[in-house]
């Protein structure tokens, strides 16, 4: 950064914003370690609680380094979070369920905090941090506790290229991993824009999330199908609602055939917290109940089911990315606990609990995971169950690599490992050739080789921040027995044929099992007025607080100019191509996502996660410019009807308009202001 004159703090140096961020001695002598804790405070979060000193402490972890129990993880009282919630929700962030735990940044902390229902009984303390979370020193003046992530619901476990070739190589049967993707692809062909299957194959492949397009489309089906329920057919049948879907459906199959992201039925991926149990046991509390090595607890519920449900049995637990045979493990889910016992887990929801006792954590057993916001798939579905269970890996972090001077790093020195990290990062180059060796079946599960390979990809993950390069001898580097690549590794047409060749493995089945073309012919034309055959429901919500009125014309079109320009410039400028020919549809931007897949992978993410950056924002600018107040649930009666009112303004004057560029995406947005003010209004 440029210095820069501050009214009230003079001259502004990047040297005083570091130095305005905490003490960062103990790790001043590392440039991997002190870029990452400066980063740490400019992780993207929320506000939410100001803690003044007295309602917080810091106590001992579970356990011992380097497999704690509890790194990363700490407690807060129930009347906190459900404070913090109510925050998160009038922000309009989140819609599912009250959680059970957060991801956090708090001054020098850094982790997980679980609600605790029996810190509401200690009195003034309302949060425990761990000696683990605690990455640097800083004052102690009061400060916000700041949300990165709220786990509101949970999420579907999938398959992936690695986890179908470490399963096949562990004998997990081909033909069990192909079954399973045709029954996905069947289920995904077959489903409608109304079943549950859809939305959450939307929410699982964070589709739709600047348009809000799952909500709008469930909350709107729901109004409509309780007064018109033809309606309801015909809104789903307009030519954009479809357009949308095809997109979604296309984009869900072009996963399974490039990535092997296949939905397992029975599975489902979770933020790891720890069993509190211990920990009070030695404060002296009797008869508690606690995991035992191998179990693990899970309560599971979506927003909406009427009742939570209890995971019992035994399970395989795994973190993404796999890559040593043993990162895939067997454990037993308990269940309901005892009810004649204290128990410090019971109450929570969307979580997998693991133990707090043994000789090691569970979560570093599972690629060198950890509790301070790592997921962590569990898996039901026995006939994915490998008849080899490997021992675990040992993931012992590396010292932090230090300066040869004896002296603390500087700016220069960050830049300096940045470019030196640019050059010499090889885990790309690492993954690949593990993935190649797996596919030939030159690698096993008794083979020192796939080790060997395993250990690479676990430095070179650690190497941003832990500053240790791998390096990589390709006189004695493992290599395939091919000299060209397995044929699932294409991104264009079957034709491409040259430098590769045909995998005999599931994975190679699998991808060429899968035609993108299939739903290309199902689509059809639609009467694009469709989308507005609702108009009649719409106005009814409106009419139960005020008088609909048309609005002003010249007002509404200037609007309405301004988000087609904003559009056009998205289409253009987050294409994946320079030809003009070749711009984004409107679709693609409303489902979020980009169907041509010519970049490669990391490339295109990035565009897509540029896209629907922008996407947020103009959707933003559309409510601002109708006034929505930012806080809906704070907001006072007569903003809600203020925008509520400019919200059927807006519906009124698009649906007069003649098909074109925006109006689909435009009366999605409206619809959705509407929807809005029409819940908060009806509390």
């Amino acid at each position: 950064m440029s210095t820069f004159t501050h009214p009230a703090f003079g001259d502004v140096t990047p040297d005083k914003v570091r130095s305005s961020l905490g003490d960062f001695e103990r790790v001043l002598k590392s440039p991997s370690m002190y870029g990452a804790r400066l980063a740490q405070a400019f992780t993207s979060t929320v506000p939410t609680v100001l803690m003044s000193p007295e309602e917080w402490e810091l106590v001992e972890d579970i356990g011992s380094k380097p497999y704690q129990f509890t790194d990363g993880a700490g407690t807060i009282s129930k009347s906190l979070g459900r404070e913090i919630w109510s925050i998160l929700r009038s922000k309009g962030l989140y819609d599912g369920l009250e959680p059970s735990t957060y991801q956090i940044r708090f001054k020098e902390f850094k982790g997980m905090l679980t609600v605790d229902t029996h810190l509401d009984e200690t009195g003034g303390v309302r949060m425990r941090l761990r000696k683990s979370m605690k990455k640097f020193e800083t004052s102690d003046e009061p400060a916000e506790l700041e949300i990165v992530k709220a786990f509101d619901r949970p999420h579907g476990c999938y398959l992936s290229r690695p986890l179908v070739l470490i399963l096949e190589n562990l004998g997990v049967e081909p033909n069990i991993l192909v079954k399973l993707q045709e029954r996905a692809i069947s289920d995904l062909l077959n489903s409608d824009e109304l079943s549950k299957s859809f939305h959450r194959m939307m929410e699982g492949c964070r589709l739709g999330r600047a348009f809000r397009l799952s909500s709008i489309i469930k909350q709107t089906m729901q109004l409509v199908r309780q007064s018109e329920p033809r309606l309801a057919e015909h809104f789903l049948r307009s030519s954009f609602v479809r357009e949308v879907a095809q997109v979604v459906k296309t984009t869900v199959l072009q996963d399974i055939k490039y990535g092997a992201r296949v939905p397992i039925p029975g599975s489902f991926l979770l933020v790891g917290v720890p069993d509190e149990g211990p920990a009070y046991k030695k404060a002296g509390q009797a008869n508690v109940f606690t995991l035992q090595p191998g179990q693990i607890y899970a309560c599971i519920q979506y927003p909406d089911d009427l009742e939570p449900t209890l995971l019992s049995g035994p399970f395989l637990i795994f973190r993404s990315p796999v890559v040593h045979p043993g990162d895939v493990q067997k454990v037993y889910a308990i269940g309901k606990p005892p009810e004649n016992m204290f128990c410090a887990f019971e109450h929570l929801k969307n979580v997998v609990v693991l133990p707090s006792v043994g000789t090691r954590s569970l979560a570093s057993c599972l690629g060198g995971g950890d509790l301070d916001g790592d997921t962590y798939s569990i898996i039901s579905y026995q006939p994915l169950f490998p008849p080899i269970i490997v021992d675990p890996a040992e993931y012992s972090d590396l010292a932090p690599a230090q300066l040869a001077e004896n002296r603390g790093a500087e700016a220069q020195d960050i830049c300096d490992f940045i470019v030196d990290f640019m050059t010499c990062d090889a885990l790309g180059q690492l993954s690949d050739r593990l993935l190649d060796m797996l596919d030939s079946h030159s690698v096993g599960p008794k083979r020192r080789n796939w080790t060997i390979l395993a250990d690479m990809c676990a430095k070179a993950a650690d190497y941003p921040k832990r500053g240790h390069p791998v390096t990589v001898d390709h006189d004695n580097f493992p290599r395939s027995p091919h000299r060209q690549k397995p044929d699932w590794r294409r991104i264009s047409g079957p034709e491409d044929t040259k430098g590769y060749y045909t995998s005999t493995t599931a994975l190679g089945r699998m991808f060429r099992s899968v035609s993108i073309e299939e739903l290309a012919t199902r689509s059809s034309e639609m009467d694009h007025r469709l989308i507005f055959s609702i108009s009649p429901v719409v106005r009814s919500l409106v009419e139960q607080y005020l008088v609909p009125s048309d609005g002003d014309v010249t007002q509404l079109t200037a609007l309405f100019s301004k988000y087609v320009r904003e559009l056009d410039h998205i289409r253009y400028s987050h294409s994946l191509s320079y030809s003009s020919e070749r711009r984004l549809s409107e679709a693609e931007i409303v489902a979020g996502t980009i169907v041509c897949r010519d970049l490669p992978k990391q490339w295109r993410k990035q565009r897509i996660d540029q896209m629907n950056v922008h996407a947020t924002a103009v959707v933003g600018d559309v409510r601002r410019a109708l006034h929505v107040p930012r806080d809906l649930c704070g907001a006072g009666r007569e903003e809600l009807l203020g925008a509520l009112g400019r919200g059927w303004e807006a519906w009124s004057y698009v649906s007069s308009r003649d098909a074109g560029d925006g109006v689909g995406s435009f009366s999605v947005i409206v619809l959705g202001v509407v929807l809005d003010c029409h819940r908060i209004l009806s509390r």
